[in-house]
């Protein structure tokens, strides 16, 4: 009935776009490849020690990969869990604070503070450290959707609705 014809067109289109997603690391980073590979096992590490419920062990692993790069959004939000399943939430504030202390300005300490005092329920100063994250970086999407969140739970619909 149907004759199976082989073209090679069929295998370039999928070989180009696999060479490209390989080769685009390679092109889009300033760094090696092999930076960028330890930074993400570095992360994967971080996501282990938490689930092992090591969470001194992911809290000093997240605090050096920040100190090592600024690629890992994620990171922040990974020493805030493992600081509030610690009881460290303070000793994490300190050391946003010192971040911020270190280079301000610095968006991702002022997120990383934001997390902290959402987790305290203290909403009014999450809502702040975000929005000054986003006016030094707009095109930072965590801590807007962490502000959304924040007017949420403090029952700011509208102020929530207008930045969506």
């Amino acid at each position: 009935m149907y004759e199976l014809a082989f073209s090679p067109r069929l295998f370039i289109k999928p070989l180009a776009i696999f060479y490209l997603c390989l080769c685009l690391p390679y092109l889009v980073y300033p760094q090696s490849a092999k930076d960028k590979v330890t930074e993400a096992e570095h992360y994967r590490n971080i996501v282990r020690a938490i689930g092992k419920g090591n969470y001194g062990e992911a809290i000093a692993l997240g605090r050096n990969l920040i100190q090592r790069t600024n690629n890992y959004e994620q990171v922040y939000s990974r020493i805030v869990q493992a600081a509030k399943a610690s009881g460290q939430l303070e000793q994490a504030k300190e050391f946003f604070e010192s971040l911020l202390r270190m280079s301000p300005p610095n968006p991702r300490g002022d997120y990383g503070l934001g997390l902290i005092y959402a987790e305290q329920k203290n909403y009014e100063q999450a809502i702040e450290h975000y929005k000054k994250c986003l006016s030094y970086q707009p095109e930072f999407p965590l801590p807007l959707l962490a502000l959304v969140d924040a007017f949420s739970e403090r029952k700011s619909l509208d102020e929530a609705k207008a930045l969506i």
